[in-house]
């Protein structure tokens, strides 16, 4: 079910510049100083929910919530006041055009495009920032894996 996951980290890859880093959450497991993976783009699965039938027949549709997270250094100084959204909305930016309306396109797995369907507020930590985006897909789910 979370098969989307390296094909959405290798769209953003294909789609965008300025990132150092475009991974999965598990880069950050252990890690002692985010600095070096900055900019980074941090790829997720969020929830999941049928869209039909309540899942009673397989296979069915689910709506699948996928988050990517931008990760940028945040500059705390008066001079950089601003510096943090700009690098950042910029990246987002990038990452939604990567991703609004893109369609998989591989024949044996059955999605719709992508969608983007909003962001949280930001979170402001010492020395870095975050901005998470959602996107949205529905997929088959339960039919017979390719």
């Amino acid at each position: 079910m979370l098969h989307l996951q390296p094909l959405i980290i290798d769209r953003i890859r294909r789609q965008t510049q300025g990132f150092v880093t475009i991974s999965n959450a598990s880069v950050l497991a252990g890690l002692r100083d985010i600095g070096p993976l900055l900019p980074a783009c941090i790829v997720q699965p969020g929830a999941g929910e049928p869209s039909d039938n309540s899942g009673v027949l397989m296979p069915f549709l689910e709506v699948q919530d996928w988050d990517a997270t931008i990760i940028v250094a945040h500059q705390s100084s008066q001079r950089d006041h601003g510096q943090t959204e700009q690098v950042a909305g910029c990246l987002m930016q990038a990452v939604v055009q990567a991703l609004h309306r893109w369609s998989v396109e591989q024949p044996a797995m059955q999605h719709q495009p992508f969608r983007y369907t909003g962001r949280d507020l930001p979170y402001y930590s010492a020395g870095y920032a975050e901005f998470t985006l959602h996107f949205a897909v529905k997929a088959v789910i339960g039919a017979a894996s390719p």
